[in-house]
């Protein structure tokens, strides 16, 4: 948690960005993140001064570098700073050259800032910038999260950033556990930083690059895609893996044999109007979280795994063929390991959403479906205000822990959220009721097996 100081310092700048537009968390963070790669690019060489210098391969050559250097930007007042962003071979034209190039970082300079930034806009991105500098490798990435949370944010596509209490918890229940992970969607790319975290703590020694091969993100929207990269550079991933589905370099994830780990927030907001563009995609619906999922299934190899968050109309919507017809593929086509209900929490988009967390079996598919409900918690942040969170306890005392754990994987020394007792619900009611996932439509009906029973893949 980030100091009380800390806070109210970022606090500030951010409120004395607005008003800038209807958009203003997403085109702060935007702005943070743009001049951030500027940074950047200075910081590891990418950019250096033409004086008599040669050519060299992977290098960018500017006539003005010390007027366009982050030493001397940082220096600026806010007029002269909107001046240089703005002016000919300015600040955003050097950004916007290089990504026409093909160096390091140039995919996510291709495309330009949400808004023109005002001089407000701009000189407050760069007092948070200086704040995250400032401080160890550790708070950067608090600090970058913190930003990405305080409000809740609704991407271009319709993407509902993700709270950080539910990214933790499906990464707490699902466990990589050595595959490849693959967020078809990664928006600000917090589930790829929580699965970062998760594999950084369970090997010390593991390396940036090793973390790159681990980790791959896709998504449609370039300005996500600029956000999340730098979300992952922040928590010390330095060559991140996420791509544009049109980018021929784009990681060629689905077709790998290998066990592969797919996760995504397919919680989107004013879904019926949106279509998505993904990879390899059949059974196109119209709908983007519908579509995504869909892509999913079609490229989930035997003995993979898929942990998505969804809309609860998914579960039971039977006006939409297309939701029955999902449902169908889940439950006929593979193993579900678990149904998770999540909380609803006041003012969050998050409300009315559930964890779906499944696999593609390697001989049978599912017998029985379980449902769960995750057990909210209360605590009191660093401002003497509640806040919802999931309550965690070790894997080892939970009595259901074993029913969503990975094959072969010893949950003992993790933690997982603690979860109300299943409702174990078999294949056959299930399919005689429209293929109806929703745990409220059976409570009355079944009684529960033991929990070892329904932990049998």
């Amino acid at each position: 948690m980030l100091a009380a100081q800390l806070t109210k310092d970022i606090d500030n700048k951010w409120e004395a960005c607005w008003p800038v537009s209807t958009l203003k968390p997403l085109v702060l963070i935007d702005c943070i993140s743009y001049l951030l790669f500027y940074k950047k690019l200075e910081e590891y060489g990418f950019i250096i001064s033409n004086h008599g210098q040669p050519a060299k391969q992977k290098l960018y050559f500017i006539n003005n570098y010390d007027e366009l250097s982050w030493k001397n930007i940082s220096k600026l007042n806010m007029k002269d700073l909107h001046i240089l962003f703005l002016k000919e071979n300015g600040i955003a034209d050097l950004l916007k050259n290089y990504g026409h190039t093909n160096l390091p970082y140039s995919q996510f300079l291709k495309t330009p800032l949400l808004v023109n930034p005002s001089s407000v806009l701009l000189a407050n991105a760069v007092e948070i910038i200086k704040i995250i500098e400032s401080e160890d490798d550790f708070v950067k990435g608090e600090i970058f999260e913190y930003l990405l949370h305080k409000e809740n944010i609704l991407t271009a596509g319709g993407q509902v950033y993700c709270p950080e209490e539910i990214t933790e918890t499906l990464v707490s229940l699902i466990h990589p556990n050595g595959e490849v992970v693959c967020d078809p969607s990664c928006g600000n790319g917090d589930l790829l930083v929580g699965v970062l975290s998760y594999f950084s703590k369970k090997d010390k020694k593991i390396t940036s690059g090793q973390l790159s091969k681990k980790l791959t993100g896709i998504d449609d929207d370039p300005v996500q895609l600029r956000i999340a990269a730098m979300n992952l550079i922040l928590h010390g991933l330095e060559n991140p893996q996420v791509s544009n589905i049109n980018n021929k370099k784009n990681p060629d994830i689905f077709s790998a044999k290998k066990p592969v780990l797919l996760i995504s927030n397919l919680y989107f907001n004013g879904i019926e109007n949106m279509q998505a563009v993904t990879p390899v995609m059949t059974n196109r619906t119209g709908k983007k979280d519908l579509d995504i999922l869909n892509t999913i299934l079609n490229n989930l190899n035997e003995g993979s795994r898929a942990a998505v968050i969804i809309r609860n109309y998914l579960l039971s919507n039977n006006i939409l063929p297309e939701a029955r017809l999902i449902r169908q593929r889940l439950v006929d086509d593979y193993k579900i390991d678990a149904i998770i209900n999540i909380p609803d929490k006041a003012g969050s988009f998050f409300s009315g959403s559930s964890l779906l967390i499944f696999h593609a079996p390697v001989n049978s598919v599912s017998d029985k479906v379980c449902f769960y409900k995750i057990k909210p918690q209360l605590s009191v942040n660093s401002g003497g205000h509640m806040e919802f969170g999931c309550a965690i306890q070790n894997a080892a005392d939970s009595t259901n822990a074993e029913a969503i754990a990975p094959p072969g994987f010893d949950i003992s020394t993790h933690k997982k959220p603690i979860l109300s007792d299943g409702l174990f619900v078999s294949i056959e009611e299930i399919k005689n009721n429209n293929y109806n996932l929703d745990a409220s439509q059976y409570r009355e009906k079944i009684s529960e097996p033991s929990l070892n029973e329904g932990s049998k893949k």
